[in-house]
Parts: structure tokens; sequence; C-alpha cells
């Protein structure tokens, strides 16, 4: 049996091998906010469900595998209100409502 250490970013939750690198990433900004609240409405700007209503069920902070450099984005779960199902959106992936 094999035995692995793992650290964990309390940020972000991203798992490492290295302790460095989990302190590096836990000592990264959050960069983007995205503004809204649980229960908030917004509308998906674009893609498969563009123009659907999704409403926030969770706010959280990912790293942001994008940048060269690291830093911490926010994202948010949702349900779509108009039809069934879930997604997950970032910055600029929505526009928002002013009422439900």
């Amino acid at each position: 049996m094999k035995e692995y250490i793992q650290y964990q970013c309390e940020v972000c939750e991203c798992v490492y091998r290295d302790k460095e690198w989990a302190l590096i990433c836990e000592a990264s900004p959050v960069t983007r906010r995205v503004g809204v609240e649980v229960g908030d409405v917004v509308r998906i700007a674009f893609g498969e469900c563009q123009g659907q209503r999704i409403q926030v069920d969770r706010v959280f902070v990912v790293r942001d595998e994008a940048s060269q450099e690291w830093r911490h984005v926010e994202c948010f779960d949702g349900h779509l209100l108009d039809r069934s199902g879930h997604t997950t959106l970032r910055l600029g992936e929505f526009e928002r409502l002013q009422s439900a």
C-alpha cells in the first residue's frame, strides 16, 4: 500500500501534492466577484441556455485556470426557472434582472 499526502487550498478547495503549491494558491487573491447572492435571479447571456432565467443556489470560488497568474474567481451554481436543469456561471456569462 502506498500513502499519499495531499494539501488543499482553503479558498478554492483545489488539492495539491506539494504543500508549497497549496500555500501559493491559498495566498492568491480573488480577482473577479460575480456580485450576486443566493436567491438572486439572472438571465444567461449566451450558449445553449441563452435567455433562460436562473436562480442562484450557491456562490463559490475557483482557481482561474485560464490565467497564467495565480488567482481566484467567483462563480455560482443555480437552477433554471424556465425549464429543468442546473448550470454554473462566471462573470460575463449572465445579465442581471431587476426582479424575478
